[in-house]
């Protein structure tokens, strides 16, 4: 909630299911250190971890597979640039693991060498990765 005063907003109740309370207490919700988040776009009927978990392209999903690649991808691998021909679009290496990240308003699409999407909204056939605006990918080289 950015209309909370300083780091407050990111420290809202977890949203575990889509009640009132978002499954985080019984308690009176008033009672609270910080509100739960009601509204549309954000609020505990629209973002839950209930709802996420039978869902495989759900961003509870994507944190679960970054997590479990993020010794791989950001350990202690050399870091390398990679060029995209693409101004608003970013992408590096470490070892056998890409990030890509497009910085645009507009869908773009780069070439990669054989690679395979771990996560992302972005998506990759192999050789090329299409990302929607300021969207990104994790990719991983094929062996």
């Amino acid at each position: 909630d950015i209309a909370l005063p300083d780091r407050d907003g990111v420290r809202t109740p977890m949203q575990w299911d889509s009640s009132s309370t978002g499954g985080w207490s019984g308690a009176d919700p008033d009672r609270f250190y910080l509100p739960v988040i009601t509204d549309e776009v954000y609020g505990t009927r629209s973002v839950n971890v209930e709802d996420q978990i039978g869902d495989e392209s759900s961003p509870l999903h994507a944190l679960r597979s970054m997590i479990d690649h993020r010794p791989q991808a950001f350990g202690t691998a050399p870091f390398e640039t990679i060029e995209t021909g693409d101004d608003a679009v970013l992408a590096y290496a470490r070892g056998r693991y890409s990030v890509v990240a497009n910085f645009s308003p507009d869908q773009r699409t780069v070439a990669v060498e054989s690679v395979e999407k771990i996560t992302g909204p972005g998506a990759a056939d192999g050789t090329t990765v299409v990302l929607p605006p300021f969207g990104w990918a994790w990719l991983v080289a094929r062996a």
